[in-house]
């Protein structure tokens, strides 16, 4: 059994929560195995480690997703796709 605090518990969350649907349970079982390594022995910094190499991979900088990084900061962005292309 394992025992997370809140703030553990939401880190793991909201780095699930910005992965597509498809990627979040490979994320996920990621960090099951490490916390199971773990043993349930770790303190905040292993865990947000944990978070980064789990996440390795699994997030791609799509055109969209550099865009939308970019509108949030107050730039212009144009994205152009082309036909074989649909992100």
């Amino acid at each position: 059994m394992l025992a997370l605090s809140d703030s553990q518990l939401r880190t793991i969350w909201n780095a699930a929560d910005g992965l597509p649907a498809e990627e979040r349970g490979v994320y996920l079982e990621r960090m099951i195995a490490w916390l199971q390594f773990r043993g349930g022995r770790f303190i905040d910094r292993d865990l947000d480690d944990a978070v980064r190499l789990a996440l390795r991979g699994l997030i791609h900088d799509s055109p969209r997703r550099r865009c939308s990084s970019r509108i949030s900061s107050g730039d212009a962005c144009t994205i152009t796709v082309s036909p074989d292309r649909t992100d």
